[in-house]
């Protein structure tokens, strides 16, 4: 769009398998939007705000649970916040949300699937070197789910090393 603003689409795919339980195999498929602006400010800040839209299908309708917890619709949303400190040094939060739609009633309890999954992240990276990334990231993440017995809540740190291929 300009220096300071881009638009990006994005799709993917991904073939999921389990081998301790075939019925739960699918392909998960996500398609998105997202806008990014750079601020002329003092820590050129960023803003970015996104919408997501896809589905799972279960790789055999007919296999137990299959419809009622693998196939789904999803929708979803973010919104980040970048902070460049320095050339090398950047912070960056989001919050996502995502709603999921399953498409057959459980059996126990007999209600139709929706899940609500919502993730806040904070991400420092540090360019070490012209190719190298170092990353320090922590992310809570809360499920609510009409299911119940699928609710949860997970916090996670990592750390990364990445190498940018130029």
């Amino acid at each position: 769009m300009s220096a300071q603003s881009s638009i990006t689409f994005f799709g993917q795919a991904s073939d999921l398998s389990y081998d301790a339980n075939p019925g739960k195999d699918s392909l998960l498929a996500t398609a998105g939007l997202s806008i990014q602006h750079q601020f002329a400010a003092t820590y050129r800040p960023s803003l970015t705000v996104g919408v997501t839209a896809g589905f799972e299908d279960a790789a055999d309708d007919t296999a137990p649970g299959a419809l009622q917890n693998t196939e789904r619709d999803t929708y979803g949303a973010n919104i980040g916040l970048g902070l460049s400190f320095t050339p090398n040094v950047q912070l960056m939060s989001s919050i996502r949300a995502q709603r999921s739609e399953y498409a057959e009633e459980l059996v126990l309890p007999p209600v139709l699937r929706k899940d609500l999954n919502i993730s806040a992240n904070v991400t420092l990276n540090w360019r070490a070197a012209d190719n190298w990334i170092i990353g320090f990231a922590a992310t809570a993440t809360d499920n609510d789910s009409t299911a119940g017995f699928t609710d949860y809540q997970r916090e996670q740190i990592s750390l990364s090393a990445r190498y940018l291929f130029r």
